[in-house]
């Protein structure tokens, strides 16, 4: 490969890595605003009332999970935690899924909650 075709390729790479980390915030902001910047867990009954502070791929990244506002939730440090401590409960609960297990391709369960 040529210096010149190499610095393309590079020029390339950090467009997309840009474009990426663009589409990510445009989700994120958007998760934020859907949860009024609080965490998006419901457990059955019980809702989470704490401040959200970080987004939560409900299907990883690893596994083929996008950056978008359908696979994206607003949670709080303490569940997600217990999220990843916890997956075949937070699985049940709609807060994880596994490649191997979608029933419902790009519906994500989240409860809206008047506050």
């Amino acid at each position: 490969m040529t210096d010149v075709q190499t610095f393309f390729k590079e020029a390339r790479q950090k467009r997309s890595k840009r474009a990426k980390a663009v589409k990510y915030a445009q989700a994120r902001a958007e998760v934020i605003e859907r949860s009024q910047g609080r965490c998006e867990v419901v457990l059955g009954p019980i809702t989470c009332t704490s401040q959200g502070t970080q987004a939560h791929h409900i299907r990883r990244r690893s596994q083929g999970g996008q950056d978008t506002p359908e696979n994206l939730i607003w949670i709080c440090a303490t569940h997600h935690s217990w999220v990843h401590a916890n997956p075949a409960t937070a699985e049940h609960y709609g807060l994880l899924r596994r490649s191997s297990f979608d029933p419902a391709p790009g519906l994500v369960r989240v409860e809206k909650v008047n506050r």
